[in-house]
């Protein structure tokens, strides 16, 4: 069975180290800002973790992303 994996949209600045908590399993960079089904919004790119980040984490890094209640989006991220 697949690890259950946490996706969260960055959609102030393109995700890099630094601009997102440390510990990703996956990081992914648009070439330039779309806009994302999922989310409802343009977005620079995403992050995975096998985690959920805190809700701390994701005021400090401005990954706090209203996403569609679908699949497995929910509140701040996206189960995948």
């Amino acid at each position: 069975m697949a690890k259950k994996m946490f996706r969260y949209y960055c959609i102030l600045r393109p995700p890099m180290i630094g601009t997102v908590p440390r510990g990703m399993v996956n990081i992914v960079c648009f070439d330039e800002r779309r806009y994302v089904d999922e989310i409802e919004r343009e977005a620079w790119g995403y992050v995975e973790y096998s985690q959920k980040l805190t809700p701390q984490q994701i005021i400090q890094f401005e990954m706090a992303v209203p996403v569609k209640k679908h699949g497995g989006c929910n509140g701040d991220y996206c189960e995948i």
